[in-house]
């Protein structure tokens, strides 16, 4: 069944008329996200609709989502039913400075009435938490390797995260975010006495090839002048600054990298059917609702730091 689309006076008419409390989001990510996380803490089973702005539209061309949840935020926020809806958006890169030091201005969410930023980059920021990880690989990985790669996925993980953001830093700088992610393979990502290599080389090589850069083009020097930034960056700044797409992608192909060297290591004579196993053939959408359903789960049982995770949109929800 089709979902109803609104131009931006339609969705003002259609919330101006609604008794419930609403929440827009940017997409299907948010979305799933979300509506897990509300349901763990309405007790009160109160009735709160969850809208996406891909079904938004005529806004203009080259108009996202991002932008079409913002500019909802402006024509409504001094409507006097503007207390019915609160609007959850990707911060992006803002508050953020990068040179001569990576550092967070904002270190939190971003309040702005009922407008509220994610803490990080995007959505799937949330997500970068081992512990969060760990249940969802538990959930859907097949490998016979499972529990010894997660080990070394564990002992790896902030060094898997610095190469995520180098690689955010590096390709915000190319304005290239979405072709390094979509050039990024688990054969980049090596062990080296149980120590996580990437593979640079491949990964320009692969740019290179689909004419996303020039072989003369200083691609692993910027690497370098951006891996020192990371290096003596906070952790948690580089957590959140990373590109939330380019920073899921490098943790699935590292820990799927991780389960063909430790299957080829033992001795498996098929150590790619492995990498296969490894995420399940779980297909993208599932594996960030398993990541959702983990966070949401750790939260109710408080074992993370609540200040990083939006409750400040079921405050503004009335939920909590």
């Amino acid at each position: 069944m089709a979902l109803p689309k609104y131009n931006l006076d339609e969705y003002l008419q259609y919330v101006s008329e609604s008794k419930n409390k609403r929440l827009l989001v940017e997409g299907d990510g948010d979305y799933q996200f979300f509506s897990r996380f509300i349901e763990a803490y309405n007790t009160d089973n109160q009735k709160i609709d969850i809208d996406d702005a891909r079904f938004l539209i005529d806004f203009g061309d080259g108009v996202g989502n991002r932008e079409k949840v913002e500019t909802v935020f402006s024509a409504i926020k001094n409507e006097a039913f503007a207390e019915r809806l609160v609007c959850f958006s990707d911060r992006d890169y803002r508050g953020f400075s990068f040179e001569p030091d990576l550092e967070d201005s904002i270190s939190c969410h971003q309040v702005n009435n009922h407008l509220i930023w994610t803490r990080g980059h995007s959505i799937e920021n949330y997500y970068f938490d081992f512990e969060v990880l760990y249940d969802a690989i538990t959930s859907f990985s097949s490998t016979r390797y499972r529990q010894e790669t997660l080990v070394i996925f564990r002992e790896n993980f902030g060094a898997i995260i610095e190469i995520a953001s180098t690689l955010s830093l590096l390709g915000m700088e190319f304005n290239m975010l979405k072709d390094i992610r979509g050039s990024i393979d688990w054969e980049q990502f090596k062990l080296l006495d149980n120590k996580v290599v990437f593979d640079l080389a491949s990964l320009e090589k692969k740019l290179i090839d689909r004419r996303h850069i020039k072989k003369n083009s200083p691609f692993k020097p910027r690497f370098l002048y951006w891996k020192t930034i990371v290096d003596n960056a906070d952790v948690g700044t580089v957590r959140w600054v990373c590109h939330g797409h380019i920073g899921i992608t490098v943790i699935w192909n590292s820990f799927e990298g991780f389960v063909f060297a430790i299957s080829q290591k033992d001795g498996n004579e098929n150590p790619r059917s492995e990498v296969g196993k490894a995420i399940g053939g779980v297909n993208k959408k599932n594996r960030l609702t398993a990541c959702a359903t983990a966070v949401v789960n750790h939260l109710k049982d408080e074992k993370l730091d609540k200040s990083n995770y939006p409750f400040n949109v079921l405050n503004l929800l009335e939920v909590v």
